[in-house]
């Protein structure tokens, strides 16, 4: 199932939504009118959080259906001294660059998964890079320079404090996952995986297997 389909899903029940509550509030009989004018209000509010929940996964890309399946890859390359530029390319694939200042970076990404209950319905998971960031492995330098966040994905209205309230009910699960920090090593390639609901850096040549070796 892609991500168009699942978001027309959410469309289709702010719709019906929409509908109730608005046969609930034109009716004239104001017998139990409160109990009426509260439902019916309270159907236009869950349609309306409905679309926008839609329109936020629908930013998303879908998680390959892998035993264990790569989200991207990074590749660091060092423009100066404390300074290099993460470059990110997804499944789509899109390629960005981010520079940053630091010696450390790390990548946090946003997932949806299904519970496995749902599995029949052949729900896509998602995800989204959320930021990239680094620091300096100096604590004088990181509170002389700071660390440098770059936002790569801003919600339209965040709702996700909501949504991840309503994941306690085991029908789906939604996290912000954070990547460990890595020496930013000119020339080093990582595949990004998602393995047990955690960020999972593979590296993919010499200068990252360096890295993680060491690290």
């Amino acid at each position: 199932m892609s991500v168009y389909i699942l978001v027309g899903l959410f469309g289709l029940l702010a719709l019906i939504c929409v509908l109730i509550g608005w046969m609930l509030l034109r009716r004239k009989s104001w017998l139990f009118q409160w109990l009426k004018g509260t439902t019916g209000l309270f159907s236009i509010l869950i349609a309306i959080f409905l679309g926008i929940a839609g329109y936020e996964l629908s930013r998303f890309q879908l998680i390959p259906d892998d035993e264990l399946p790569s989200l991207l890859k990074a590749s660091i390359s060092e423009k100066s001294k404390h300074s290099f530029i993460v470059s990110l390319t997804s499944l789509d694939p899109t390629h960005k660059e981010y520079l940053l200042k630091g010696d450390l970076w790390e990548v946090v990404v946003r997932v949806w998964v299904w519970s496995p209950v749902l599995d029949v319905l052949q729900l896509p998971d998602l995800y989204k890079v959320e930021n990239v960031s680094s620091r300096y492995l100096s604590i004088e330098q990181e509170i002389k320079e700071g660390a440098t966040i770059e936002i790569l994905y801003k919600p339209s209205l965040n709702i996700w404090p909501i949504l991840e309230f309503f994941s306690t009910f085991g029908m789906y699960q939604t996290e912000s996952i954070e990547s460990v920090f890595l020496p930013a090593a000119d020339g080093s390639l990582f595949s990004i995986n998602l393995v047990d609901g955690q960020l999972a850096l593979e590296a993919v040549n010499a200068p990252a297997k360096a890295v993680l070796k060491n690290w």
